[in-house]
């Protein structure tokens, strides 16, 4: 898709191989910026070099197919929406997340991967000074344009993305992050969830507890979340670190919390069916998988979970490491292009 890019914009945070250089191979302007715990000032600071009508977003592990390089630009010239939203392909060979495809040949750029899991944001808009990212750490454009009047809608050419198998972000970056937004900004829920799963990724699980019991309570006295901050993934999350610091009964009783609220949440049923058996209630564990597996026929982990269990209690086994090792569900135009990467 590159010769359909009118201008590369990079911005360089750190990096130590060979980026720079061969970035302006391509005729990219290159600009280094100092790292300041904050994701959004490095891709704002893109969109501030970037002159093109629209922009598109991108991390360095993520590619467009040139296959798509001709519907991606049509959507320019014929739509009216101001931003576009577009799924991510997220690939990785373990269907251990929560709607995993199994590739099928489609892309060249599946590149061997078993399957992919898909999420969604706005990748795509037009180049105004008032459309920026919000969000130390899980940064955002959609507020900022929609506060702004703009309009989003879909676009159906997908964003390929490599970083789940070939690359983390920085547990530190992410803490640092985090806990920066949150002492800037100490009453934003969403900083809070999202400072809970960055110390629940770093092992600091009681820190974590207490940032997802402050969202929980918060939330619950406001009655309302917001636009990214979703109840079923609170209390997924929060049942989460229940369960790794050994508090299974307490995170037990949050999944069934969630399943009387969200009924349909194959994550909750499948988690509580995880739970369940390593508290020993090997039926009602087989009655939560079966729930989740009806709610989701095709979806591999759950398939996966309960056959397990139905096979150790048909051979009349007690719960083993291999029968407790189910794995979890998590609950997400004829102009000229920038194309902004940090």
């Amino acid at each position: 898709i590159c010769a359909h890019i009118d201008y590369w914009v990079i911005v360089d945070t750190g990096s130590t191989d060979d980026t720079v250089a061969v970035a302006r191979t391509f005729g990219a302007r290159v600009h280094r910026e100092a790292w300041t715990d904050d994701f959004s000032a490095a891709r704002n600071r893109a969109l501030g070099l970037a002159t093109g009508e629209w922009i598109l977003s991108l991390d360095c592990d993520e590619l467009i197919s040139p296959r798509d390089a001709a519907a991606l630009l049509n959507a320019l010239r014929e739509g009216t929406a101001d931003a576009y939203r577009i799924t991510t392909r997220n690939y990785l060979d373990e269907p251990n997340r929560t709607g995993w495809t199994a590739c099928d040949g489609s892309y060249e750029e599946e590149r061997g991967y078993a399957g992919w899991f898909p999420t969604s944001k706005v990748r795509l808009w037009r180049n105004r000074a008032q459309f920026r990212f919000r969000g130390a750490v899980h940064e955002l454009v959609e507020t900022s344009i929609l506060e702004n009047g703009g309009t989003i809608a879909d676009c159906l050419v997908p964003v390929h993305h490599y970083g789940h198998v070939e690359k983390e972000r920085s547990e530190d970056r992410y803490l640092e992050a985090g806990q920066r937004k949150v002492k800037d900004h100490p009453d934003d829920l969403q900083a809070r969830y999202e400072l809970a799963i960055a110390y629940r990724d770093a092992g600091r699980l009681s820190e974590g507890l207490d940032q997802i019991r402050f969202v929980v309570s918060n939330t619950a006295a406001a009655g309302t979340g917001s636009d990214y901050l979703d109840p079923d993934n609170v209390d997924l999350v929060h049942a989460d670190l229940l369960d790794r610091a050994g508090h299974l009964q307490e995170a037990l009783d949050v999944v069934e919390g969630l399943i009387e609220r969200s009924p349909a949440s194959t994550a909750a049923h499948n988690n509580a069916g995880s739970l369940l058996t390593r508290l020993g209630r090997h039926h009602e564990a087989l009655a939560a998988y079966g729930r989740a597996h009806e709610l989701a026929p095709d979806h591999e982990v759950i398939a996966g979970n309960l056959e397990r269990l139905k096979r150790h209690l048909a051979a009349g086994a007690e719960a083993t490491p291999e029968l407790i090792a189910a794995s979890p569900v998590e609950a997400d135009r004829g102009y000229r292009l920038s194309a902004c990467l940090i």
